[in-house]
């Protein structure tokens, strides 16, 4: 919890007009806590990173994350001007303050609720195809230099995902057909194809700048409204691949079970943002599985390091095997572009 001289620090260093007051904690993760908070009668949600945390579990250096951190509340602030996307709170060129051991990022408190699967509709599915073809085509103003040290770091954090002995240890004490058959199906897949993989990576341009992980759960729903939050991960990429990556995870159902493509959903998102021309969306699936195996790898370390949050853990790891083995014949791709562009199969 934050101590009362934490709060009036806060408040100076932004300039507030009224002193913050902690109603109540929200909770938060490994290296963040998020708590309910008000300046008067405007309700915010104060985020803190513990310095020391994340600097350890994530390898990077202090200097480094509030760049990062900078960076991307600025593109987010923007954006602002959608009616669609809620910064941090700047005072003046900032938004960080810095305390003896956190970061603390302040936000508009909203009244929203995450919505996935079924609680999708196709009318929420159109109004996300339209705020990424929005995105793709807005031009902003960024450090491009910091975006290239982003994505080149993205891309080498990849090939060590790609090139871990855990694969191929995972491939060879499972079997296909007994023993944790879907591990083995993705593990045996990636050692096969990680030449093909590598080369993906290796070949991968950052040439618009993207959320990222535009998910539903980074999508907050007020009265149909709609809130893209989570902004941390924006930074170049290839607009095909993001497409790819934000179509799949907006057009799938996750039943606990298995992921299936949802036809009408898939309908009113290509209708609203057609499919990309320059590049076939096949030569993307590489990119998107990697995705995958860098969300899964990182699952399974959570699971080991953090006790307290084993079933939140656990279903993510269930969830990404059964979205890689999901992808990995290229099938559910291949339906894509049939639907995208019937006329490539039946030319009369």
């Amino acid at each position: 919890m934050l101590k009362p001289e934490e709060l009036t620090f806060i408040t100076q260093a932004l300039g507030l007009p009224h002193p913050l007051k902690i109603i109540k904690p929200l909770g938060g993760g490994d290296v963040n806590s998020a708590y309910q908070a008000t300046c008067g009668s405007t309700r915010y949600v104060v985020k803190t990173i513990n310095k020391a945390k994340y600097v350890q579990d994530y390898a990077v250096e202090l200097e480094k994350l509030m760049e990062s951190l900078r960076f991307s509340e600025q593109i987010a602030s923007q954006l602002s001007g959608t009616g669609h996307v809620m910064s941090a709170y700047f005072a003046g060129e900032d938004c960080l303050v810095q305390t003896a051991n956190d970061l603390i990022l302040l936000y508009p408190e909203l009244d929203a609720v995450v919505r996935e699967n079924q609680d999708l509709s196709s009318s929420h599915v159109q109004q996300m195809a339209a705020f990424l073809a929005h995105l793709h085509q807005t031009s902003l103003q960024f450090n491009e230099a910091l975006a290239q040290e982003k994505f080149t770091v993205y891309k080498q954090i990849g090939e060590k995902i790609i090139t871990l002995s855990l694969w191929d240890k995972l491939s060879s004490c499972t079997h296909p057909s007994y023993f944790f058959p879907k591990i083995n199906a993705l593990s045996t897949y990636l050692v096969t194809h990680r030449d093909r993989l590598l080369n993906a990576l290796s070949a991968l341009k950052g040439t618009v700048l993207c959320h990222n992980d535009l998910k539903p759960k980074n999508v907050l729903w007020e009265n149909g409204h709609f809130w893209v939050v989570d902004w941390e991960t924006a930074g170049l990429f290839d607009p095909t691949a993001d497409y790819l990556d934000t179509l799949l995870a907006w057009c799938t159902v996750y039943d606990n079970r298995s992921v299936s493509l949802d036809t009408t959903k898939l309908q009113a998102f290509m209708e609203t943002y057609p499919l990309p021309t320059e590049n076939p969306l096949s030569e993307s699936l590489s990119v998107v599985l990697i995705k995958w195996y860098f969300w899964l790898a990182f699952c399974l370390k959570k699971l080991l390091t953090n006790p307290r949050k084993f079933k939140t853990n656990l279903w993510h790891i269930r969830y990404s095997i059964r979205f890689i083995c999901f992808l990995m014949d290229g099938a559910v791709i291949s339906r894509i572009e049939t639907q995208g562009n019937p006329k490539a199969c039946n030319p009369d």
